[in-house]
């Protein structure tokens, strides 16, 4: 392949990278709404449904951002190897992040999101049903 077709595919990728990162997220961010504001009209069966299948669309989206760094890597190493490159894919490739960098990154987000997600969903419920017991005791022993 030709330089600009590297450098073309390169810049695709990571773009690519971070659009299916961003739908994780606005995902997350849904849940994370669902979790605070419709939590109230969850059942238990229901919210370990939710966390599975969110858990296992965050397992994929992780595979797929490491495919996608892989994919890069690969790209990179090939405009690595061009006999001659212009200043402009020469700075792209010389200033790029390193892949512990990358990593240390988007791990932390994307872990700290996840678990934080995750934790957050049961912990509305569980807070939403004692509040709904405490209730419910006030109201019984009242009559």
């Amino acid at each position: 392949m030709q330089e600009y077709e590297l450098v073309y595919l390169t810049s695709e990728t990571i773009n690519r990278g971070w659009s299916i990162l961003q739908f994780w997220v606005s995902v997350t961010f849904g849940l994370l709404a669902m979790s605070q504001l419709a939590v109230r009209h969850l059942n238990a069966g229901l919210l370990f449904v939710i966390t599975f299948l969110y858990i296992d669309f965050s397992l994929l989206t992780s595979r797929l951002i490491k495919f996608n760094g892989t994919v890069v890597r690969g790209y990179i190493n090939e405009l690595q190897a061009l006999p001659s490159t212009s200043a402009g894919t020469h700075a792209f490739i010389n200033n790029a992040p390193s892949s512990m960098e990358i990593a240390l990154s988007l791990s932390s987000v994307f872990y700290g999101l996840f678990f934080g997600t995750v934790i957050f969903c049961w912990y509305s419920y569980v807070r939403v049903k004692q509040k709904t017991k405490k209730r419910l005791a006030r109201e019984s022993s009242r009559l």
